[in-house]
Parts: structure tokens; C-alpha cells; sequence
């Protein structure tokens, strides 16, 4: 068998684990997409919205976000660089479902018009692992601001989470779909917020490289 006919096998084989994205909200100007990968258990989503800010301003306003509420709690345990850290986030869940937490390595990239925050998945060190919560998997975790003139930016996030354990994976997925329309509301509040400061104190410098 040919090196070639191998490798053309191959990238059918990659082409056939993942479905096509699937359209699922299109509307006040966010789209939602899916997709089922058959690496994961949990659907893949992406979702996108243009909002009415400079990328310094969508930067600054996504650092200072709030919107996960009370019950999620995130703490940065490990400062590797300035745009790459080690973060826990505790979810307390409501009885009887176990609470989970999550150990990402979060790195920041800046490029010409862009900039690109990317979580994924690590072992917990053990001085950080939390015995009476359950371990998920953050598998994607992606958001990515594209500056789309002097004052509109757009916000792409993509992501797969796997809470592990009991839950299952239907009820996962359709928790998923309605998280991009809260996430890009508490946004915009935030957004707004860091305008109207736009004269104190920053939260970020302006495009300030690592």
C-alpha cells in the first residue's frame, strides 16, 4: 500500500469523526453553532458576535467579566508569564449532583488586530486538588477578538466541556446552547461599564503586548 493511498485514508478517517456544524440560534445578531466530534462525549460549540467597542475596550471588558455568577469561583494559582496561567474553577452544583471544579492552563496571544485566549485541560498539581469536588474536563475552550473597524469587535468563543461523572451527556448539551447568550449579555454590561471609565484607572493596559 502506497504512502499516499495511507495518508489519504487517513484524512478520511479525520473527516469522518466530526459532523458538520450544525446552525442552532441566528438571531439579535449572535449565531450558535454544533458540532459532534466522536472524540468527545459533549457537543462542540461556536458562537459569534460583533459588539460595539474597540478591541482594547472588548479585552479589558472580557478580563473583567463577571457574568458566570455565584456559583462558579475561578482563582489563578500559577502565574507562568503574564498571559499564561494556571486557573481553578469551582462550579458548586445544585443537591444531589456532585459539585465539579477544572484546571486549565490559560495562555494570551496577541496578533495585528487579533487577540486569541486559549484554555485547555491539566493535571491539577496536588497542593490544588479540591477531593470533595469532581474533576471536569475542559477539552476546547476558546475565544478569539477580531477587531472589525475602529469600534466594532468581534467575539468568537468555541468550546467543549465534560462535566465527567453521571451527568448525562444530553442534558450537557442542552445546558451548552443557552451559555452563549447569557456570556455575550453579561459581556456587553461589562463593556459598557469599561466606557463610560474609559478616563480611570484601566483594567488592561491598551494593547499592551507580553
Amino acid at each position: 500500500m502506497s504512502s499516499c493511498f495511507k495518508m489519504t485514508i487517513f484524512l478520511l478517517a479525520l473527516l469522518g469523526m466530526a459532523s458538520s456544524w450544525t446552525t442552532v440560534h441566528d438571531k439579535d445578531g449572535i449565531t450558535i453553532k454544533i458540532q459532534a466530534v466522536d472524540e468527545y462525549r459533549t457537543e462542540t460549540l461556536h458562537a459569534e458576535k460583533i459588539l460595539d467597542g474597540s478591541l482594547d475596550e472588548v479585552f479589558r471588558a472580557l478580563q473583567a467579566n463577571k457574568g458566570a455568577g455565584d456559583s462558579v469561583v475561578r482563582e489563578t494559582v500559577v502565574i507562568y508569564s503574564k498571559y499564561d496561567h494556571l486557573v481553578i474553577t469551582q462550579v458548586d452544583l445544585p443537591w444531589p449532583i456532585q459539585d465539579r471544579y477544572f484546571a486549565t492552563r490559560n495562555v494570551t496571544k496577541f496578533d495585528d488586530g487579533t487577540i486569541t485566549i486559549v484554555s485547555r485541560s491539566v493535571q491539577p498539581p496536588k497542593r490544588f486538588a479540591i477531593t470533595d469536588k469532581l474533576l471536569g474536563a475542559v477539552n476546547i475552550s476558546r475565544f478569539v477578538l477580531t477587531e472589525e473597524g475602529p469600534q466594532h469587535t468581534k467575539v468568537e468563543m468555541e468550546f467543549n466541556i465534560d462535566p465527567k461523572g453521571l451527568i448525562p451527556a444530553w442534558i450537557m448539551n442542552q445546558i451548552q446552547r443557552t451559555k452563549p447568550l447569557d456570556f455575550y449579555a453579561s459581556l456587553e454590561k461589562t463593556l459598557i461599564d469599561v466606557q463610560r471609565h474609559e478616563d480611570g484607572p484601566k483594567i488592561l493596559p491598551a494593547r499592551e503586548k507580553p
